[in-house]
Formats: structure tokens, sequence, C-alpha cells
């Protein structure tokens, strides 16, 4: 029975891996945040807290609202730990009283395989949800206010 469960295991692994291809991206994962705020101030908020964060604020328009962001790779530790953390992409839309953030990362190895992530709050590594939990916090208690 065991080893049953084993192969029905590889089995469904090997399929979903087969199924995303080589350049295959994840599905989108939006941060949702109701805002009842003007556009123009939508626009302006998420630059300011983008660039407070460290951010560097690539576009930005009021009709439709978009803010796009980027901020380059964080390295951490030292020798073999090194770990790289990014380089990471913002991309802020409005639709109908919704803020909808998309924080996303594509890492390019040096054997040319690229590895993308999106995040959604919660559930992203901690190391990555410090390079973006600011802003979302940011824009959260912005919608909020009355």
């Amino acid at each position: 029975m065991r080893t049953l469960l084993l192969a029905a295991g590889t089995v469904t692994v090997l399929a979903g891996c087969a199924s995303m291809g080589a350049g295959a991206k994840p599905t989108p994962r939006y941060i949702d945040i109701p805002c009842t705020k003007s556009n123009d101030q939508v626009v302006a908020r998420a630059r300011e807290v983008l660039q407070q964060a460290g951010w560097t604020v690539t576009l930005q328009t009021t009709a439709p609202v978009e803010v796009e962001a980027s901020r380059a790779a964080v390295y951490t530790g030292a020798g073999e730990n090194l770990a790289a953390l990014g380089p990471y992409r913002f991309d802020l839309t409005y639709p109908s009283g919704t803020l909808r953030l998309l924080v996303e990362t594509v890492r390019v190895y040096p054997d040319g395989r690229a590895e993308h992530g999106r995040y959604h709050g919660d559930d992203s590594p901690v190391a990555d949800k410090r390079q973006f939990s600011s802003i979302v916090d940011g824009l959260r208690a912005f919608c909020a206010q009355r």
C-alpha cells in the first residue's frame, strides 16, 4: 500500500513539473486592498511608500492608475552561505475600488535557469517579505484612513 501511494505521488509531481514547461511563470498572486481614495492620492502615496522603502519607481500614471517599481537584489551571508534576495518587481493597479498589488522576483542563475517567485503576504518567505511588507502595510493604513 505504501509503495502504491509513493508511486502515485511521484507520478503526480512529475506530471505537474512536465506541464509547467521550461519558461513557465507561476500564476499571479495578487494582494488586494479595498480602497476609496482618488487616483492622484493613490499614486502619490504608493510612490512615497516605495521610495521610503528603497525602491525605484519606474512608472506612474493616474488614468488608469498604475505604479511600477523595482528593487535590486540584496545579498546576505558570505561564502557558501551567500543568498540573493531579489531582484524584485512591484506592480500596482487600482480597478474598481481595490488596490491590486503584485510583488515578484525573477532570479537568473549562472546556468541560465530562471526562477520566478510571486509573493502574497503572510505565506511569503520571511527574508523576501521584509523587502515589501512595509509597502503593503503603508498602503493598507492609507486606504483605511477616512
